[in-house]
């Protein structure tokens, strides 16, 4: 009983203390903290913007790359190169509006058919970068999101077709100079029915296509408080930068090639020389002229068929490594297109192609020397192209898509500017 009585006095004493505590009037109007830390404290520096007259924050964009429609019930669609030009303007530090055109082509495989198109369109792209990190017209890279509605118009063997069209992408972009970026940036995009130039019955209404583009982007008018050192040509291309000579193997993966001739004896030579530039702590960007050649086929004479590349490659580079600290070493992840030539001999004809596939390679790089490092580079591309397969009969016109799969293995080195 006397256990109970005190627990009794005792939460009388709390309710009292709090009812006291409650009845005295707590100034917050000098100092929030919740607002401090919700609002101010997590708030990213920004460097001043101005935009006083319309010709400012101008933007000019120009890009081109490939694009491929879905295939449906009535056709499948050839990979056709996609060339687009924008000019835009910054509302703010992280939102753009833009304006552009664009122009390509395609085929339509079932009746191996030429689609040529055209549109116009009206976009928005937003700043990630910016809005996470800050504005600062001296960043060396970005992440912008791309949203754009267009319209477009499709001539195919004297028919034209009109659609309406709304697209979405994701820019990566490194800095090469003061204002001008290049991009690489993977779309989506939807198509009301018509872009294909096709009379025949679509039960969708509407075509969807993916794929990929890369290009420049020239920010125009752009304010800074300091006054723009100049910088002449000599002096931009050295600094930061790097050549690159390689040399190796290249092996063929297509399913004919692997089982016959085999992965091995598919191998022949390729060659690769490079500039690069460092932009910015992991982040740079290369570009490479490249030869390539492999055996794609062998008849039981053993004769061998070869197919040839030769191109460029624009790349963006990323070193995971980078903040590590290992000064002797490094492994940058490479990412890219591969814009080519593609030569590949069959009996009695070759086929000859213009083409833009997609590289990807890993570098691992040990640095020997101030002025040299050593590396070993694994890649792989994929280069798409299209093609009317040879038959007796002349009643089949229609084309196949293809996709040469291939893996190079190169040893290099690096010598820094």
């Amino acid at each position: 009983m006397i256990s109970v009585n005190r627990i009794t006095a005792l939460f009388a004493s709390l309710c009292l203390s709090c009812l006291a505590a409650g009845a005295q009037q707590v100034d917050t109007s000098s100092f929030n903290a919740l607002e401090y830390s919700m609002q101010k404290r997590w708030r990213p520096a920004n460097r001043e913007w101005l935009n006083e007259r319309f010709s400012d924050n101008l933007t000019l964009r120009f890009g081109g790359g490939v694009e491929q429609l879905l295939e449906r019930s009535t056709s499948s669609y050839s990979l056709g190169p996609l060339f687009r030009g924008s000019v835009g303007k910054d509302l703010n530090a992280t939102n753009n509006l833009f304006a552009g055109a664009s122009a390509g082509m395609f085929r339509r495989n079932k009746e191996g058919v030429k689609v040529f198109r055209g549109g116009v369109e009206l976009g928005h792209s937003y700043d990630f970068t910016t809005y996470y990190l800050g504005y600062d017209p001296d960043r060396s890279w970005a992440v912008r999101t791309v949203e754009a509605v267009g319209m477009n118009l499709s001539y195919a063997s004297g028919n034209y077709g009109f659609s309406f069209s709304a697209r979405l992408g994701l820019m990566l972009s490194a800095v090469l100079s003061r204002d001008c970026e290049i991009f690489f940036q993977p779309d989506v995009a939807f198509y009301t029915d018509g872009i294909d130039c096709s009379k025949a019955s679509n039960w969708q209404r509407f075509d969807m296509g993916y794929g990929f583009s890369t290009g420049l982007m020239w920010h125009l008018n752009r304010f800074r408080a300091e006054t723009p050192q100049e910088e002449t040509f000599g002096q931009w291309f050295v600094e930061n930068s790097y050549i690159l000579f390689s040399g190796g193997c290249n092996f063929q993966l297509s399913s004919l090639t692997l089982n016959h001739p085999g992965l091995f004896p598919s191998a022949r030579e390729t060659v690769q020389l490079t500039y690069g530039r460092l932009v910015e702590g992991p982040v740079g960007v290369e570009f490479s002229l490249f030869y390539s050649r492999d055996v794609w086929k062998q008849f039981s004479d053993l004769r061998n068929k070869f197919c040839y590349y030769a191109g460029l490659r624009p790349q963006l580079a990323f070193d995971p490594l980078w903040w590590a600290g290992i000064e002797w070493f490094s492994m940058p992840l490479l990412v890219g297109p591969e814009i080519g030539l593609i030569i590949k001999q069959d009996d009695g004809y070759s086929v000859k192609r213009a083409y833009m596939g997609l590289s990807v390679a890993l570098r691992p790089d040990f640095l020997v020397h101030r002025h040299l490092s050593l590396f070993l580079e694994p890649r792989f591309s994929m280069v798409p192209y299209t093609f009317s397969p040879r038959t007796n009969s002349t009643l089949v016109t229609g084309s196949r898509n293809y996709y040469d799969m291939l893996l190079s293995l190169s040893l290099g080195m690096r010598v820094p500017f």
